[in-house]
C-alpha cells in the first residue's frame, strides 16, 4: 500500500508527538507499525464494544492532528468485533474537511452487508482493496487542491 501512496504522490501522515504517545497509551503501550499508526491486531479481547472505542478514540486523536489530512479505516469485521460505524457521525461534523474513508478486508456476509450500510449512510465510501482506496483519496486530494488554487486566485491572493 506505501508504493501505492508513492505512485499517487502521496505520502502517509507522521502524527505529532503528543498524538503518538496518547495512541501508544489508547493501545496500551503497544506502537503501530510505520505503515499504520493504529495497528491494535490482535486485540486483547474480542469484544466489538472495545474495539469500536479504541477506533473511534484512535480517530480523534488523529483528526485533531493538523499534520492529518484523512482517516483510512482497515476493517476486518466479523461477528466477535463488530461494532456500529454510527459512532463516527459526531467526527465527521467536527471535522467536515478531514475525509474518513475505508477499506474491508475481511467480514462475513451478513457483517460486510451492515457496515457497507452504515458507511453509506455516513457518506463514507467503503473499499474492498487497498489499492483503490488510495488511488480514490489521491483523486479526491488533487481535487481538492485544484479547487483551493481556484479560489484563491478568484480572490486574488498571490501565495
Amino acid at each position: 500500500v506505501l508504493s501505492e501512496f508513492k505512485n499517487n504522490g502521496l505520502e502517509l501522515a507522521k502524527p505529532s508527538p503528543v498524538i503518538e504517545r496518547k495512541i501508544i497509551e489508547l493501545l496500551g503501550g503497544r506502537a503501530g507499525k510505520r505503515c499504520n499508526p493504529v495497528d491494535f491486531w490482535p486485540p486483547p479481547r474480542f469484544f466489538g464494544h472495545e474495539i469500536g472505542h479504541i477506533h473511534l478514540e484512535a480517530a480523534e486523536y488523529l483528526l485533531s492532528d493538523p499534520c492529518v489530512d484523512a482517516i483510512f479505516l482497515v476493517l476486518e469485521f466479523f461477528q466477535e468485533i463488530e461494532f456500529d460505524l454510527r459512532i463516527f457521525a459526531d467526527l465527521i461534523a467536527r471535522y467536515p474537511t478531514k475525509p474518513i474513508m475505508g477499506v474491508l478486508i475481511q467480514a462475513e456476509e451478513d457483517g460486510a452487508h451492515r457496515v457497507v450500510k452504515a458507511a453509506t449512510s455516513l457518506k463514507i465510501p467503503v473499499f474492498t482493496e487497498p489499492e483503490r482506496l488510495v488511488r480514490a483519496y489521491s483523486m479526491l486530494y488533487k481535487f481538492s487542491m485544484e479547487t483551493r488554487t481556484i479560489e484563491k486566485k478568484e480572490r486574488g491572493e498571490t501565495c
